[in-house]
């Protein structure tokens, strides 16, 4: 009996400690005089932020103030403790920019600012090894006044880009439409054939294009400024007409997202493209300079598809305007 009484009371002086513990707690952030913080971003940051937005597109999407341990985590192989210690100091560390696939939100890098004030990172050291365990790359951008849109385009697109599988394109030409099938990733490296075999077909009086992008993985601004272009010098031809059988979403997204979904529009084609094998491959041999030519045109082609495009990519049409020939 007495053994009960004593449980019955232990159970209450815990409770009773939890208790006053809570109500301790409570009032002691009750007595703290929050603030609202000022902007999320330094002035410095909220530029920085704004060139990465506009010179990453297609192929990246940028995220600002992210904390390092939503980019990296211990491994599941590691002890309960270990574990531990790695969050709490994990949660004490954010990067500076997050760089990510637009359509799937994968983890690409980060960006961070070299040079910045102290106690930019609460342990360097730390940070810089979670990120390398992790195998994730880091493009380190000097704090500046101003930054060149497409030095730190060629910059992520070095760092950043993932290995790609270059698209092959097979064609033929059926009832009066040339058809186009285009399978892997539509990227700067074959629009030059692209555009060189598009040509061909306007001097041999064709003015009808379709193209099946079941096995187009993704797209490049070079190859959806290619498309962009084609579909342009078409609009001017009372007998012009582009047509997109089988887009799939991450194609549509992209088409969607700068606007291009009312230019490459599909304009009344037949729902079934021809099989592959009734198709021939297209290999065409290009020039470097036809090829720096066709990536100048098609970023030319986006910026005159709406305003938009126009701020977005009109800086990167000056640069490859003024740049010399490699």
């Amino acid at each position: 009996m007495e053994a009960a009484i004593a449980l019955v009371l232990g159970v209450l002086l815990i409770s009773g400690a939890v208790f006053g513990i809570r109500r301790w707690r409570a009032e002691a952030t009750e007595k703290i005089p929050f603030v609202r913080a000022g902007a999320l971003l330094s002035p410095a940051e909220r530029q920085f932020l704004e060139v990465a937005r506009r010179a990453l597109v297609p192929e990246f999407e940028v995220y600002p103030k992210v904390g390092l341990g939503d980019v990296v985590r211990p491994a599941p192989a590691a002890s309960a403790v270990l574990r531990g210690k790695a969050l709490q100091r994990l949660r004490k560390e954010h990067v500076d920019f997050a760089v990510c696939r637009p359509d799937t939100g994968q983890i690409l890098g980060v960006i961070d600012f070299d040079g910045a004030e102290p106690g930019h990172h609460e342990d360097r050291e730390f940070f810089d090894a979670a990120l390398d365990a992790a195998a994730i790359p880091v493009l380190r951008v000097e704090v500046k006044d101003k930054y060149d849109a497409v030095v730190l385009r060629q910059q992520a697109l070095a760092t950043f880009r993932p290995p790609t599988r270059a698209a092959t394109m097979r064609t033929m030409i059926r009832r009066g439409t040339v058809w186009l099938r285009v399978d892997g990733h539509g990227t700067f490296q074959n629009s030059a054939p692209l555009r060189a075999f598009t040509e061909q077909m306007f001097e041999a009086g064709h003015r009808s294009f379709a193209f099946d992008l079941q096995g187009c993985e993704v797209m490049d601004s070079t190859f959806l400024g290619t498309l962009t272009g084609l579909a342009l010098r078409l609009r001017e031809d009372p007998r012009g007409r582009i047509g997109f059988a089988r887009v799939n979403a991450r194609v549509e997204s992209l088409f969607a997202r700068y606007g291009l979904d009312r230019v490459l529009a599909f304009q009344g084609f037949e729902a079934a493209p021809p099989a592959p094998e009734e198709m021939e491959d297209l290999e065409l041999a290009t020039t470097k300079e036809f090829k720096r030519g066709t990536i100048v045109e098609a970023h030319e082609a986006l910026a005159a598809s709406s305003p938009e495009n126009e701020e977005r990519f009109g800086e990167v049409v000056d640069f490859l305007k003024r740049k010399e020939p490699e």
